[in-house]
C-alpha cells in the first residue's frame, strides 16, 4: 500500500514497529536513522536510476530475531500517532539455503 507524502507530517519521525504474536520486538523511529531520507536517496539516485515501485532499504531496529512457523508477524507505520500502515501474515517454512545464526 502507497502512502502518499502528504499522509507524513515529518518523513523523520516515523514510528516503525514490529511484533511476534502480540509481542513487541523492534519498536523504533526513522528519527534514528544514521543517515536522513534525502541523503539515501540523493547516494541511491548517483549510482542507480530510482523508478516508481522501487524501495530502499535502510537497515532495522534493535530486536532481530528468529521465527518460527506459526507464528504471526505484524509490522506498522505510525506518523503523529495516527497509524500510516499495518500488515499481519503468518511465518511459513519454504525450502531453500538460508539458515539463520545469532552471533
Amino acid at each position: 500500500e502507497f502512502i502518499p507524502k502528504a499522509n507524513l507530517v515529518d518523513p523523520h519521525k516515523v514510528r516503525l514497529w514490529l511484533k511476534v504474536n502480540d509481542q513487541t520486538k523492534q519498536d523504533g523511529s526513522t528519527e534514528d536513522m544514521m543517515f536522513k531520507i534525502p541523503q539515501l536517496i540523493e547516494h541511491v539516485s548517483s549510482i542507480m536510476k530510482l523508478e516508481a515501485g522501487d524501495l530502499i532499504l535502510t537497515g532495522t531496529p534493535k530486536g532481530v530475531g528468529p521465527v518460527v512457523p506459526g507464528e504471526t508477524i505484524t509490522v506498522g507505520l505510525e506518523s503523529e500517532g495516527s497509524e500510516l500502515s499495518k500488515l499481519s501474515f503468518p511465518v511459513i517454512e519454504r525450502s531453500g539455503n538460508f539458515v539463520y545464526s545469532s552471533p
